[in-house]
């Protein structure tokens, strides 16, 4: 899918005003959790309401419904702070929708970041181009967000780590010369090789994280089993099966990056919260399309809380949120049941021209 052409530039972006707590009237102060904490007077205005009116208020609260993974991409940016411009298409007190470019102020305060409004035009089109729009703009800023890890990863690769192992093979050396003369240094010349040796996994491990670069390199299939293999030897305890039953073939309209990502998400929510003794995951064909399933019997949540936990788990984390934006962004659409103590199952589904059926 064509990513949307944004309104992203290389010019800096608006600074900071002068003076704690001043409020330019063009822009809104978010805290971490994606809320207003204030707005100035022009913000609210485009939406039709009095500045008070919008604090408590989230992004993904004011957003169209489809744009609400753009938005949901949008506050987990702004919470690791990105710098960037998006466009989010917003339902004003009357309902009317506006469009309204947001630049994210370049640095923040105790009270939360600055994003700066500036009203564009907003075409009235029919539903499904709607959706398309929201989808390709979500698109593309995830594609950025991808290249920013990727960028990430490697600088960690070829600058930081060669830097940490040079050191730590100086101390190495240091070390064979002080056994050598029987030095005293010996003893702090151990401990610092040591915290050497733990910085350098913790770097390969934060790459690795950052850009599964291993994972890329396969097909799809191996993939998708390395995925779980990883996640199941993080978890002891955990019993996860993983089964992959669909061509690479099958799924021209999905990039296998994307699918990937996807899966890391889902399996890192299972280790990291659902407590779980069992998890599957089953991606297959189905009569509408491609499915990605994953079921485990964990402590699970409320059911009506279920669509919260999307919204929720960004501001948390990268978890369920941009699963659902990435899903979207890529035409599928996600679905959540769970109970608490009953566990909880997570389905995608992608509809493809030329379904199994």
């Amino acid at each position: 899918m064509d990513p949307l052409p944004t309104r992203h530039t290389d010019r800096p972006a608006p600074p900071l005003p002068d003076g704690i707590g001043a409020l330019p009237r063009t822009a809104v102060r978010i805290d971490a959790d994606g809320r207003i904490r204030e707005a100035g007077a022009t913000a609210a205005a485009m939406l039709g309401f009095q500045p008070q009116e919008l604090q408590g208020r989230s992004l993904q609260d004011l957003a169209v419904e489809e744009w609400r993974a753009a938005a949901d991409v949008a506050v987990a940016r702004i919470r690791f702070g990105a710098v960037d411009q998006f466009e989010l298409a917003l339902r004003g007190r009357s309902g009317r929708r506006t469009l309204v470019e947001m630049t994210v102020g370049a640095g923040s305060e105790e009270g939360g970041t600055l994003v700066f409004w500036v009203e564009r035009r907003l075409r009235l089109v029919a539903d499904a181009e709607e959706v398309r729009r929201a989808q390709r703009a979500t698109y593309a800023v995830l594609r950025r967000w991808d290249a920013q890890r990727r960028h990430a990863a490697a600088t960690l690769d070829g600058e930081i780590a060669p830097v940490v192992a040079a050191a730590k093979y100086a101390a190495e050396e240091g070390l064979r010369q002080a056994q050598r003369i029987g030095s005293d240094g010996a003893a702090p010349l151990r401990e610092a090789i040591g915290r050497l040796r733990d910085v350098l996994i913790g770097l390969r491990q934060l790459s690795e994280a950052l850009h599964s670069r291993h994972l890329e390199d396969l097909g799809l299939a191996d993939a998708v089993s390395a995925g779980c293999r990883a996640a199941e030897a993080s978890a002891p305890g955990l019993q996860l099966s993983c089964e992959v039953a669909v061509p690479e073939d099958r799924i021209p309209a999905l990039r296998n990056t994307d699918l990937i990502r996807i899966v890391e998400e889902l399996l890192d929510n299972v280790v990291r919260h659902a407590h779980a003794r069992h998890a599957n995951l089953r991606l297959q064909a189905a009569p509408d399309g491609i499915s990605l399933t994953i079921e485990d019997d964990g402590i699970g949540f409320d059911a009506p809380a279920a669509e919260a936990a999307f919204g929720a788990s960004v501001t948390g984390g990268m978890g369920l949120g941009l699963v659902r934006a990435r899903a979207e962004a890529t035409g599928g659409r996600t679905t959540v049941q769970s109970q608490r103590n009953g566990g909880t199952t997570i389905r995608i589904v992608w509809p493809l021209p030329g379904g199994s059926g």
